[in-house]
């Protein structure tokens, strides 16, 4: 547990490049509702690796994403089943 977790929060954000869902690996395209950690007050986070999850993936799960068992319950699959398997790796794998 990180000293900045009580720091938390998500906040619903319009996608203006692609990124990629922590939880579920999906693609979040340009122009999609997603939701990445923010810290509040006027916390430097240089360094901090904030996660974005995508709308499905909130809507499911809420603020337990903010709990780093449940944000990291998927990411054992996805390291099983290989980087080629995942939404975003085949997003990127389009634009070449």
């Amino acid at each position: 547990m990180s000293k900045y977790d009580t720091l938390k929060f998500l906040k619903e954000t319009k996608a203006r490049a692609p990124h990629g869902c922590d939880k579920c690996g999906r693609a979040i395209e340009i122009g999609e509702i997603y939701y990445p950690e923010k810290l509040e007050g006027r916390v430097h986070a240089i360094g901090l690796n904030l996660k974005k999850f995508c709308k499905e993936c909130y809507e499911k799960f809420g603020n337990d994403l903010l709990n780093p068992l449940v944000a990291r319950s998927q990411i054992k699959v996805q390291q099983n089943r290989g980087y080629e398997d995942t939404p975003l790796f085949q997003h990127i794998a389009k634009k070449k």
